[in-house]
C-alpha cells in the first residue's frame, strides 16, 4: 500500500462488478509506452490473475477494510524504472442503459434479383449504429441450403481493444399474407472489436423461405424487423 500513484500508468475500473455480473472475464488495458518500450498489462477477473497466478485472493480484495475496492472502484497501476515519466492515466467503465427498445423494419425489395450479399440502412439505438445484413442464398456454409442473416456493431470497428457493447435483441422474418408463420431468432450478445457482428447461418431452409404459402417472400418483397435494446457498454478514456 502507498499513498502516491505509480508515474507510469495508472489504470481505473469503475462498476467494477458490473463486469462480473454481465459476462466480462478479462479486462485488456491500452497501450502505454515506458523507456521506449510499448507494454500492456491484464486483469483476468475469473482465475484473479493479473500477470501472477493468484495475485490476490477475491475475499481480500473485496473486503472493504483493505481499501482495494472502494465504491465498487479500484484502481491498478504499473511503474516502470525510466527516467522519462509518461504519467499515463486511464479509467474503464461499465454503464448500463436504461432499456429504450427499438423496432427497425428492413422491406427488401426484388429480392429475386438480389446478389449473394446485401446490407440494410443503418439505424442508431442507444447512441450506436447497426444495420441488418443477409445472403439470400446462404454463407459459405450453407450456400444452396439457408438464407444466412446478420446484425452487425457498424462503431465496434473503431473500438479500443476494452470497449464493448451488449444489446438484447431479436430478429424476426415476416409472415406477409397472415402473419402466422413468422420466423424469429432472439439472443443478447456482446460486440467488441473482434466481434462486430451477430451471425445465425441458417436461419431459414431455402425451401420454406420460397414457398408461397409461408407468405416470406410476397410480391418479390421481404420483410425482416430487428428489435433491439442495448444494455450495457464499456468505456475506456485517458484520465487528466
Amino acid at each position: 500500500m502507498r499513498d502516491k500513484p505509480p508515474s507510469d500508468y495508472l489504470l481505473k475500473i469503475k462498476s467494477f462488478s458490473l463486469f462480473s455480473d454481465q459476462g466480462v472475464e478479462k479486462i485488456d488495458s491500452d497501450k502505454f509506452e515506458a523507456g521506449g518500450h510499448q507494454c500492456a498489462r491484464r486483469f483476468d477477473r475469473v482465475k484473479c490473475k493479473w500477470g501472477f497466478s493468484k495475485f490476490i485472493a477475491l475475499e481480500i480484495f473485496k473486503e472493504p477494510s483493505h481499501g482495494y475496492l472502494v465504491e465498487n472502484t479500484c484502481f491498478i497501476g504499473a511503474e516502470v524504472y525510466v527516467i522519462r515519466n509518461s504519467g499515463l492515466r486511464e479509467c474503464l467503465s461499465i454503464s448500463d442503459f436504461p432499456g429504450v427498445s427499438y423496432k427497425y423494419t428492413w422491406t427488401i425489395t426484388q429480392f429475386s434479383k438480389l446478389g449473394s450479399f446485401c446490407q440494410s440502412d443503418e439505424f442508431v439505438v442507444g447512441g450506436y449504429n447497426w444495420k441488418l445484413a443477409l445472403c439470400p442464398k446462404g454463407n459459405a456454409k450453407n450456400e444452396g441450403c439457408c438464407m444466412s442473416l446478420y446484425l452487425q456493431s457498424v462503431d465496434s470497428q473503431h473500438f479500443s481493444p476494452a470497449q464493448k457493447v451488449k444489446a438484447k435483441f431479436k430478429v424476426t422474418l415476416k409472415d406477409q399474407k397472415r402473419g402466422m408463420n413468422d420466423v424469429t431468432y432472439a439472443d443478447i450478445f456482446w460486440f467488441d472489436s473482434s466481434v462486430k457482428c451477430w451471425d445465425c447461418g441458417s436461419f431459414i431452409e431455402l425451401k420454406i423461405l420460397k414457398d408461397e404459402e409461408y407468405g416470406f417472400i410476397y410480391e418479390d418483397q421481404c420483410v425482416i424487423e430487428a428489435q433491439l435494446t442495448v444494455l450495457y457498454e464499456t468505456c475506456q478514456k485517458t484520465l487528466s
